[in-house]
């Protein structure tokens, strides 16, 4: 039996508030990798890099994304300093909301 390919779920409170329509496709490729890596616990901390490989996008777009999320508070971060010679952030995942 083929493994199962891991996907996410969107739930439809998010989808159905008209919250997504108001993202950008980049801010959309990022909250559904940061998504993927959360899981059910809704909290992950991949680096830069790897949300860089993963979805494509430059360090610069990348960093909009990112603020983009965090504004629309998809997205909270927290700081926790260096591992591994590099700085690494935490990622929650929350529910959005409408700006307008």
């Amino acid at each position: 039996m083929a493994k199962a390919e891991p996907h996410i779920r969107i739930a439809t409170r998010v989808v159905g508030n008209g919250v997504f329509r108001e993202l950008s496709s980049d801010a959309i490729k990022v909250w559904c990798v940061l998504e993927w890596h959360a899981g059910r616990k809704r909290v992950c901390w991949p680096s830069w890099l790897t949300l860089q490989e993963e979805t494509g996008l430059s360090l610069r777009k990348l960093s909009r994304a990112l603020k983009e999320l965090k504004v629309r508070r998809f997205v909270a971060t927290t700081n926790q300093g260096k591992q591994g010679g590099g700085h690494y952030n935490i990622y929650s995942l929350i529910e959005g909301v409408r700006t307008k």
